[in-house]
Formats: structure tokens, C-alpha cells, sequence
């Protein structure tokens, strides 16, 4: 997460992340810059967390693999089949990445969508959603 300090003071959860390692015995030799440090590594894993489980990144892994990857996989195998060896692997390389970019593209900027969204629940960010969407 590459929220500033600055954007991190304003996030409720980033705050609660900081009491909780600050009131607990454990961490109490710590100077209050590593906890703060501590604190924001948390929320990044937290933000990690719902962006993998965000229901939308999902539904775009499943479709990039459905749509793109096994036919991509299957063109490939396809072309070295038979009389085509590594031309006709070839071949099939140029069909199968064809019909994968936009496939990827849309996953690429579901998952954009999905980060600027998490950044501006956990981190108290402004990110317009549509940021890094193409």
C-alpha cells in the first residue's frame, strides 16, 4: 500500500491498527515510528486480503482463466500437433495471446478498480475508483 502518512492519519482503521499494537505489552519497546510502521504494513495486508477476496477480482480471475488461459493453453497444444511443429506452435501462440489481451486488459483494470476502492475504505484515501482503469 502506498498511502502517505498523511492519507493513513485520516483512516479509521489505520488508527485502530496503531492503538492495538500500541496498548499491547508485546510491542511496548518499540519506538512509536516502528509502530506506526507496523500499523501501516497491517493495513496492507489487510487491504491485501479483501483485494483478493473482493468478488469482482474473482469473477475476473475465473473468467481470464476460462477465456483466456485454457484456450490459450489449448492453441498452443493445438499448433504442435501433426505436421505443424514449432510453426504450427507458433500459430497458435499468436491466436491464443489474440484473443487473451482484452481478456487481460479487463482483468487488469477490475483489479485497479478493486485496489482503488480498498485503498480508499482501509487507507482513507481519495482515489477516484476509475483511476488506472482502461
Amino acid at each position: 500500500m502506498q498511502a502517505d502518512w498523511d492519507q493513513l492519519v485520516n483512516s479509521e482503521t489505520f488508527g485502530q491498527e496503531f492503538m492495538s499494537i500500541n496498548s499491547d505489552p508485546q510491542y511496548q519497546h518499540l519506538t512509536d515510528g516502528e509502530k506506526l510502521t507496523m500499523a501501516r504494513e497491517r493495513l496492507a495486508n489487510m487491504a491485501s486480503q479483501a483485494t483478493m477476496s473482493d468478488p469482482l477480482t474473482l469473477g475476473t480471475s475465473v473468467a481470464a482463466t476460462l477465456l483466456g488461459d485454457l484456450p490459450l493453453a489449448g492453441a498452443l497444444l493445438k499448433g504442435t500437433k501433426g505436421a505443424g511443429g514449432l510453426k504450427g506452435a507458433a500459430k497458435g501462440f499468436v491466436t491464443g495471446a489474440a484473443r487473451e489481451a482484452p481478456v487481460e486488459a479487463a482483468q487488469g483494470g477490475a483489479q485497479q478498480y478493486v485496489s482503488n476502492k480498498i485503498s480508499n475504505e482501509l487507507a482513507g484515501t481519495d482515489v477516484d475508483l476509475m483511476d488506472g482503469v482502461a
